[in-house]
């Protein structure tokens, strides 16, 4: 593995799946990497935690 920063890497044309996205570091880990150009799929066993992450984006 390399040294390069997480900053650096590109994440575009990559997707990713976020199991317990809809609350804390799930959703932060899944909006960075919606920033960051990646098609993220987010998995949550409350729906409506879910919805509610869905529309912050």
């Amino acid at each position: 593995m390399n040294n390069k920063n997480i900053k650096d890497r590109s994440f575009n044309n990559r997707s990713a799946w976020i199991f317990s996205g809809s609350e804390g570091i799930g959703l932060a880990i899944a909006e960075a990497l919606i920033l960051r150009g990646t098609d993220v799929v987010i998995v949550s066993r409350s729906e409506q935690k879910l919805q509610a992450s869905v529309n912050l984006f």
